[in-house]
């Protein structure tokens, strides 16, 4: 931010409750009153802290909000469609959690998500629904990681810069995420288990293999995807695949690491 002259505050909570605390009117004014200097005025932030970008861009009198998967609400009963963070969420007590009015209806508005993360894709459509100017930005298949997408694929600077300067387009990128997809493990992962889970064994574990054929990638996506092997038997020649891969890329310790983890039991997979 720095590098390109853009000024910032920054706002954690010590808690996944979502901001829901009683001193966030008084923050809020805080951060409102020491911005107030400035002509454009973007709030930012993914899942919990893109639900506060928008939730509180009204607030804080916003000009632009970039928010990444962010929730219309944390309440269970604003939306019962959503179990993640279940347990965490039952303990929250509202303080101020009404997106159709908190919301900015002035601010220009950057969302980006997966539009097949059903979840994700219904919580789009409740705030789409509060009438704010809002500019959705697709990333297929890549579920809630649209962040680690653009890190795979060197595109977080360009999509966070030109959404905050309001210059960003939904067209503008589908070419770029489009020639980036072999890059991302997120996207080569999720697409396989997509593949799998519709019966496309084959097709799906080609998505696998390419993922652990990156130089570097997440030891969640390997482990998931030596789990999805034990449940469901790769086609012949995965195991040699996996072998040959793990040998090319000693410099990806993810993929050792989840191989080794499950190691035993691939064995026996493989030898059956």
């Amino acid at each position: 931010m720095r590098s390109h002259e853009i000024d910032a505050i920054h706002i954690q909570t010590s808690v996944n409750n979502w901001y829901q605390s009683p001193d966030l009117p008084e923050a809020l004014a805080a951060v409102a009153h020491a911005a107030a200097i400035y002509k454009h005025r973007v709030t930012y932030g993914t899942s919990m802290g893109g639900y506060a970008a928008l939730a509180f861009s009204g607030p804080l009198n916003a000009t632009g909000v970039t928010a990444f998967v962010p929730q219309f609400s944390p309440m269970v009963d604003k939306v019962p469609f959503d179990n993640r963070w279940k347990d965490e969420r039952q303990l929250i007590e509202p303080i101020m959690d009404d997106m159709a009015s908190q919301i900015s209806k002035t601010a220009k508005i950057y969302i980006s998500y997966d539009p097949y993360q059903k979840i994700d894709r219904k919580h789009f459509e409740l705030i789409q629904a509060t009438g704010a100017k809002i500019t959705p930005l697709l990333f297929p298949m890549v579920d809630n990681e649209v962040l680690r997408f653009l890190g795979d694929t060197h595109l977080m600077q360009k999509v966070v810069l030109e959404t905050i300067d309001g210059k960003a387009t939904g067209k503008g990128y589908r070419s770029l995420i489009r020639d980036g997809r072999r890059l991302s493990t997120a996207y080569l992962f999720y697409s396989g288990l997509r593949l799998i889970r519709r019966r496309h064994l084959a097709r799906g574990w080609d998505y696998f293999l390419k993922a652990m054929d990156l130089p570097a990638g997440q030891f969640d996506h390997y482990n998931r995807m030596f789990i999805q092997a034990q449940r469901q038997a790769p086609p012949a020649g995965v195991a040699e695949k996996i072998a040959a891969i793990v040998d090319r890329r000693p410099e990806n310790a993810n993929l050792l690491k989840a191989y080794n983890a499950h190691q035993p039991e691939l064995i026996k997979l493989f030898a059956a």
